[in-house]
């Protein structure tokens, strides 16, 4: 005589018989609600470079001064690239990408500028403030969405972020009805005693 099963082997049994139904790609925009295929793989780092995350001034943090000297600007969306050295500093928008050199980013409400100088409130802040290092949100390679994800406002955003439009995700089940008895009738009709709609 056979033992009955466990309700963990059951479901071990289940999910190993389990038929997955057919899959196709569609856009991203498309996909609300439904079920990923296959899991998704981070094709790049994001952010693909370090960034401010407001705006202010960007510096190399120098233990030694409380003065820096403003040398430039960089804007969100600037592709030359900009350096500074220590006891500098340059303005910086949020999403700009941080100067080679610079380290930290001081918000433009803490700052005092007299001229090209600026100053700041060194105790409310530390080394790395307000930088969001490249490869911070997810890494290229990583693994971001499980298959079976059912996909949400968040995934799609996620999933814009790095750049991919089009996702696999399993077809939407077909459903018929069948309905049968003789105590029911259709919406409308005039329902006759022991009947039903």
């Amino acid at each position: 005589m056979n033992s009955l099963l466990t309700v963990p082997e059951a479901k071990i049994m289940l999910q190993k018989n389990i038929i997955k139904g057919k899959t196709s790609w569609i856009q991203i925009h498309d996909a609300m609600g439904r079920i990923l295929a296959v899991k998704v793989i981070a094709p790049m780092d994001v952010p693909s470079f370090a960034n401010s995350a407001m705006d202010g001034y960007a510096i190399a943090w120098d233990d030694q001064t409380l003065n820096y000297e403003v040398v430039g600007q960089v804007a969100a969306g600037q592709s030359e690239a900009k350096s500074i050295e220590k006891g500098e500093a340059m303005r910086i928008f949020t999403g700009a990408e941080i100067p080679l050199g610079a380290d930290t980013v001081i918000q433009q409400e803490k700052i005092t500028r007299v001229g090209a100088m600026i100053q700041f409130q060194k105790d409310e802040f530390k080394r790395g403030a307000s930088v969001r290092l490249k490869g911070a949100q997810c890494k290229k390679g990583q693994e971001i969405l499980q298959e079976g994800t059912c996909i949400n406002p968040g995934s799609i955003a996620l999933l814009a972020s790095l750049g991919i439009s089009e996702i696999e995700v399993f077809d939407l089940p077909k459903l018929a009805l069948i309905i049968t008895g003789d105590e029911l009738k259709e919406i409308g009709e005039e329902l006759n005693r022991g009947q039903i709609y």
